[in-house]
């Protein structure tokens, strides 16, 4: 039908437009995977603790400090790696996201000098690490989909 062409269309154009600015790509696997990375670990964290209705809570807290980690050292160094390195692999994004939680970590850990923190700080670094880990996992996959998506490749080649 018209209208099935007419959105066709519409979405071509926006697939040409993503291929065509690479940091469009980079800006929305920023966008997206931080909140990737703090869900899976707040879905590990809910059996750890047994608080199945705080899992809101844990996402909440975890994406406060998710995206200013990503943006403000997670994004300079993928972009300095890209261009040291050209092509990234899931493990240089894995390091870089587990890398890019130290500052959080630090403003979160530093104050605390009571009981509580002597006997979780290493639960909370690993979590913290492993966070990182798997939002660094969720940009390498986020650009990896972007990059060899056939119909993205299907519409820049003209089918």
């Amino acid at each position: 039908s018209y209208a099935a062409v007419r959105l066709d269309t519409r979405l071509g154009c926006w697939r040409n437009h993503v291929k065509a600015h690479p940091m469009l790509n980079v800006a929305i696997a920023f966008a997206v995977a931080p909140s990737i990375g703090v869900l899976l670990a707040a879905l590990l964290i809910m059996p750890m603790f047994g608080e199945f209705s705080g899992w809101g809570l844990y996402f909440g807290f975890g994406l406060f400090f998710a995206y200013p980690c990503a943006l403000v050292v997670g994004l300079p160094l993928y972009l300095i790696a890209k261009r040291l390195l050209g092509s990234l692999q899931v493990w240089h994004c894995i390091l870089g996201g587990a890398v890019s939680t130290l500052p959080g970590l630090y403003f979160v850990l530093a104050p605390e000098n009571t009981l509580y923190f002597q006997r979780t700080w290493l639960m909370n670094t690993t979590l913290a690490l492993v966070t990182g880990a798997m939002s660094g996992a969720a940009l390498w996959v986020v650009m990896r989909a972007m990059r060899s998506n056939p119909s993205i490749e299907a519409t820049n080649n003209g089918g």
